[in-house]
């Protein structure tokens, strides 16, 4: 089965579920802590896919770090997805839940990338720019990748606007070499 539908069917189960249950807000705490934890140790992902570890191993692993952490609708819903043997989808699990929650709740996510770090006072104009721009509730999120050489990369959910000083450079390479050398 592809790994995509596996991951977006729990996820939209279990967005409907905790819609059903209004515990969104609980969930989307309880999905993000997690979401965390996976981004910081990544021992447990490992430790969820090792094929050699058994299933009630694997949910002990899960009671032992989130239990008491997370709603118990939260536990019981990782607990699931390790015993029908999904466990090495968790993270791309949550992942598709925090989006679906986030279009939910009218979100757009937005993704800038510069080649040095931005002050606070540049990140909050740019903050109040996007977020008129496109008339939403926005979660920005900065990168930082100095191989664009300056400018920037604002993507918004789907849509990519490139104004690097590295894609102009590719665009004048581009219109060099396929322009005709005059003799």
């Amino acid at each position: 089965m592809n790994h995509s539908s596996i991951n977006t069917r729990y996820a939209k189960a279990f967005f409907k579920l905790i819609i059903e249950k209004n515990s969104l807000d609980q969930a989307l705490n309880d999905m993000s802590d997690v979401y965390s934890v996976f981004n910081e140790v990544e021992s447990l992902s490992a430790i969820l896919e090792d094929p050699v570890l058994g299933t009630f191993k694997k949910i002990n692993v899960i009671q032992s770090v989130f239990k008491n952490k997370i709603s118990e609708l939260s536990l019981s819903f990782l607990n699931l997805i390790v015993k029908n043997k999904r466990s090495s989808h968790i993270k791309d699990i949550i992942r598709n839940f925090l989006n679906l929650v986030k279009k939910h709740q009218g979100i757009k996510s937005i993704v800038l990338t510069t080649a040095h770090t931005l002050e606070e006072k540049q990140k909050e104009k740019i903050k109040v720019l996007i977020k008129n721009e496109v008339n939403s509730k926005i979660d920005l999120t900065e990168v930082v990748n100095s191989n664009i050489i300056g400018g920037f990369i604002l993507r918004i959910e789907d849509l990519q606007y490139d104004a690097s000083v590295k894609a102009e450079l590719q665009k004048v390479k581009k219109k060099l070499l396929e322009s005709p050398v005059e003799k």
